[in-house]
């Protein structure tokens, strides 16, 4: 299984589309869970993870729990979903990221939210930090790229903002 393997080498593993319930069972570290990979993972054990759904992939995770909030208190799940606001849920509690614009919503900037809590992760912060920090850093940048190039952006955009929004 290549992402066991892939597993064995790294601090996190952040999962798409070919996340598996073994996968989850035999990896042994933080798993960032994001779009298409959140339906499947739903089964799995779910004690090291963090969700990253948008308003439109929260649906499974709600028909499955009744809501986020009761998501992450049965699991141990956190769960950064993002928004006109980000709402990030841990052990059952719901706090808010303001940062951001309306600009984020074009494709791309989950993977890059799930890029910056993977990094996050990998240097030592626990889950809740990381997905709490990985919100306000891509919300940050997405506020400066939208000063410096309006309304249209892309999620290269972003990424090119991270290191502004970090000194």
């Amino acid at each position: 299984m290549v992402a066991v393997e892939f597993a064995t080498e790294r601090e996190d593993v952040p999962v798409g589309a070919s996340v598996s319930r073994e996968t989850l069972a035999r990896v042994d570290l933080p798993v960032i869970v994001d779009a298409v990979a959140i339906e499947p993972a739903l089964s799995g054990d779910l004690s090291n993870t963090v969700f990253a759904p948008d308003e439109g992939e929260e649906e499974a995770v709600v028909d499955e729990y009744g809501s986020l909030e009761r998501f992450s208190e049965t699991t141990g799940a956190i769960v950064v979903m993002t928004g006109d606001v980000d709402t990030i849920v841990v052990d059952g509690e719901e706090t808010t990221n303001e940062t951001g614009t309306p600009a984020l919503t074009v494709a791309g900037t989950g993977d890059t939210l799930t890029g910056v809590i993977a990094s996050l992760l990998s240097q030592g912060l626990n889950r809740a930090e990381a997905a709490e920090l990985g919100a306000w850093i891509v919300g940050k940048a997405g506020e400066l790229a939208t000063a410096e190039r309006g309304n249209g952006l892309v999620a290269t955009d972003v990424i090119e903002r991270i290191p502004d929004t970090i000194r």
